[in-house]
């Protein structure tokens, strides 16, 4: 995927105006947003088990050891770290859970956002996203959590909470901050031991189309028996030790 041209307003300055519906920076908790319309954000969420809160209560404990300015940047990495790990009940790997997700995503996609390169890992999802004016990514977000939720519950007869409330963005700087995130989220299967290869990790989109969203929905390609038996064939002849590797 080339970089898009125009990444939007930066942060430094950008700060939206009181009577914007896209707040600009703002805190939930631990985790600092940052909201603009035009603005490519690379977005992570992650399932309600993917890290119990026994895990999060000692990650917080640690970090106060943690000079400020490094805190927050700590922070994600340890919660990137838990969730690649594979914990939970990584309800995401199932074909009609994930698909859920990517139906949600296409229903507004054009119109409330745009949408760059994504993966849908067992437990968490983390894609780049470009939200319209009048569409704040905090509503998005809310939007997508809900009606999943509720799709997944009824598919998987699980309780809730599915998700876990909060989510993490960052603002994408400059084309090599693109391109570094377009890498990591492509590449996220393969460092979480689930495969030797992007393209192997079926529910991503350098799997399903090198970078580019399509207009069918990825299950449409999985049902072709040749390309099934493809992926087959790969993973047999890779044992993942990942705890959601089957």
């Amino acid at each position: 995927m080339t970089p898009p041209p125009d990444l939007g307003p930066r942060a430094a300055g950008a700060l939206a105006s009181p009577a914007s519906q896209h707040p600009g920076w703002r805190s939930r908790g631990y985790l600092p947003h940052f909201d603009a319309a035009d603005t490519w954000q690379s977005i992570t969420y992650r399932l309600a088990d993917a890290m119990p809160r026994h895990a999060i209560e000692a990650m917080e404990r640690q970090l106060k050891t943690v000079p400020d300015p490094d805190r927050h940047k700590e922070r994600r990495r340890h919660l990137e770290a838990w969730a690649d790990a594979g914990h939970g009940t990584c309800l995401l790997r199932r074909p009609d859970v994930a698909q859920i997700l990517w139906d949600n995503w296409q229903r507004f996609a054009g119109e409330r956002y745009d949408m760059g390169p994504w993966v849908i890992m067992p437990n968490h999802v983390h894609l780049l996203i470009r939200t319209h004016g009048g569409s704040p990514l905090e509503n998005i977000l809310r939007s997508w959590k809900s009606f999943t939720a509720k799709r997944i519950m009824e598919v998987a007869s699980v309780p809730a909470p599915v998700w876990h409330h909060d989510y993490w963005d960052r603002f994408i700087r400059d084309e090599g901050h693109w391109l570094s995130t377009k890498a990591y989220i492509e590449n996220n299967p393969v460092t979480a031991g689930l495969v030797s290869h992007a393209a192997d990790w079926p529910w991503s989109s350098v799997s399903w189309g090198q970078g580019r969203v399509r207009d069918r929905a990825p299950l449409a390609r999985f049902e072709d028996a040749e390309f099934h038996e493809e992926r087959a064939s790969g993973a047999r002849s890779q044992k993942s030790s990942h705890p959601c590797g089957g």
